[in-house]
């Protein structure tokens, strides 16, 4: 909706948080991959995605790995 600084800024301040969960974390690594993958900033795309998958939710890292091979 046009705020992708907003966005990118909350879940970056999500991935350090105490009580962010596996879950959380994954989905705001996915995000991020997804705002960089958009934005064909491929390479910051790869390290968010590489995030999902090497410690992410089971439901998040199809996608995921699907998105690093367009990478």
């Amino acid at each position: 909706l046009g705020e992708g600084n907003k966005a990118e800024a909350t879940y970056l301040s999500a991935l350090p948080h105490p009580k962010a969960t596996r879950e959380m974390r994954s989905e705001a690594n996915f995000s991020l991959g997804e705002m960089k993958f958009k934005a064909r900033d491929f390479s910051a795309a790869v390290r968010y995605f590489s995030e999902v998958l090497r410690d992410g939710a089971p439901s998040s890292k199809g996608l995921a790995a699907y998105r690093m091979a367009w990478c």
